[in-house]
């Protein structure tokens, strides 16, 4: 999994709906805008199925510098709270979230131009089983293990890329 960012959904979208770039960044643009302005306006913004977005007051509280254990007066403010909808929460309920790996590395995001259609749903993931812990050894052993055997070789053909899930 990989970050993707505006210029990657615009792609998909202006591909989707067979608009140009531009026409669809602006799209994009006024309506992340429309939804600041609304949030500025201390309204809550609510899209059946995918969310809910609304503004929720901290309280000013005391914390600590993790540094030099000082006490901290922070004060209240005003932050932004999303809760997804029904159709989120089923979409990502097994998704295990991006890994956090150096800054700017990120996969490239394909796209299936296959007009209006819906791009397939994933597979889910499977479950991540721990491995059971080894036996501890008495003594180290006297020769070091042997070298792991050589990886396979990949499939001569090339597997499709798989389309990103939809944004709806």
């Amino acid at each position: 999994m990989a970050t993707v960012s505006k210029k990657e959904i615009v792609k998909t979208v202006s591909e989707r709906h067979g608009l140009t770039t531009t026409q669809t960044a602006q799209i994009v643009q006024v309506f992340m805008n429309q939804i600041i302005d609304e949030l500025a306006r201390g309204n809550r913004i609510e899209f059946r199925e995918f969310g809910i977005f609304e503004l929720k007051r901290r309280r000013p509280r005391t914390a600590r510098n993790p540094k030099t254990g000082d006490s901290v007066e922070v004060p209240e403010k005003t932050v932004v709270s999303f809760k997804p909808g029904k159709v989120m929460k089923a979409r990502v309920v097994d998704t295990e979230p991006a890994p956090k790996g150096e800054p700017g590395d990120k996969k490239p995001v394909t796209s299936s131009s296959s007009g209006s259609a819906p791009a397939p749903r994933p597979a889910p993931p499977k479950p991540i089983v721990a491995p059971s812990p080894a036996p501890v050894a008495a003594a180290p052993p006297a020769d070091p293990p042997p070298p792991p055997p050589p990886a396979p070789k990949p499939d001569p053909e090339p597997t499709p890329p798989s389309s990103p899930s939809s944004f709806y």
